[in-house]
């Protein structure tokens, strides 16, 4: 039952692979590999409150399995238990000290909390196990731009993008620690390829249209918020920047395209 229900679980039918694990259950309580497919099966059907007694009850019979402790950690991250889950991802690391996913789930996890120092840590210590790591790459960003490390923050999103350069959102973020860093002229063209990616994006629009407007684009800055009303007719910030602007260049006779 037990093979059964993993070859199952593998195809993908976790609900149905779930009842062949209760059924081997029922002859032995505490039969291990039968819990921790039951546990498997129940967070990939969503259900991480029943899946944490399982792997717990694994845990229970045998306390030597890395995995386990990994795989009950991101069932407490999905409840909001965070500080559980970092002390099961921490067990999981003492089992094995290389997986690099435990390290990123750390700082993820540490990033909950807002504390972006520990982040930092976990977050260098995957990459260093995996250097092809984009997403540990874009969260260390992240945590770097929180805590002021503007450098080590654009550095970091770069590394990112030259892993995975059509993610909308790493761009923009690099657009935004371009612009906390000054860098006006690097933050429109990142938030303009954040729009390649994601053209409908209406934070971004508003973004460049309030570095152009600030910078002294009126005819640019309009002919985005414009950009942006089409996309929500019912913006007021879209709206109120079109009539703005169009004031401002009706009285300086400035030439915009309507």
């Amino acid at each position: 039952m037990i093979a059964m229900g993993n070859l199952l679980f593998e195809s993908g039918h976790a609900k149905t692979a779930a009842k062949y694990f209760q059924q081997s259950l029922v002859y032995n309580p505490k039969e291990i590999q039968a819990l921790i497919g039951l546990a498997n099966a129940l967070y990939d059907m969503g259900e991480p409150k029943e899946a944490v007694q399982y792997y717990k009850r694994a845990i229970e019979i045998d306390d030597g399995i890395s995995d386990v402790y990994y795989n009950l950690a991101n069932a407490l991250y999905l409840l909001k238990s965070v500080d559980e889950a970092i002390e099961n991802y921490k067990k999981a690391l003492e089992l094995n000290p290389k997986k690099v996913e435990c390290f990123y789930n750390l700082g993820n996890s540490y990033c909950n909390k807002n504390d972006y120092s520990q982040a930092i840590q976990f977050y260098l210590n995957a990459i260093a196990l995996d250097p092809l790591h984009d997403p540990a790459f874009y969260n260390l960003g992240y945590a770097y731009h929180r805590t002021g490390q503007l450098e080590q923050a654009i550095h970091s999103y770069k590394l990112a993008i030259k892993l995975n350069h059509t993610s909308s959102e790493c761009h923009f973020n690099l657009a935004s620690a371009y612009s906390d860093h000054g860098d006006v002229d690097s933050a429109i063209a990142e938030y303009k390829e954040s729009l390649l990616h994601d053209p409908e994006n209406v934070d971004c629009i508003f973004h460049i249209a309030q570095i152009q407007e600030e910078h002294g684009q009126p005819a640019e800055a309009y002919a985005y918020y414009k950009k942006a009303l089409g996309i929500n007719t019912t913006s007021n910030r879209a709206s109120d920047g079109v009539r703005r602007l169009k004031k401002i260049m009706d009285d300086k006779g400035i030439k915009y395209n309507e």
